[in-house]
């Protein structure tokens, strides 16, 4: 079973003006794109996963 630690490599296209603005808050931060990507990525399926924790407790 793969840990939390454990990574895979994956390709994704994404438009233009996504890229150029994925950019910008990348210089703004100083941190490289993927780091702006991997924490956007997570920061959703966090949410995401604290509404199905919610769902199943409250039966609903």
């Amino acid at each position: 079973m793969a840990s939390y630690q454990d990574q895979k490599r994956v390709n994704v296209d994404f438009p233009v003006w996504m890229i150029q603005l994925l950019d910008k808050e990348a210089r703004r931060l100083g941190v490289p794109r993927q780091s702006i990507i991997k924490v956007w990525v997570a920061e959703r399926l966090e949410i995401l996963l604290f509404l199905a924790i919610n769902m199943v407790i409250n039966g609903g």
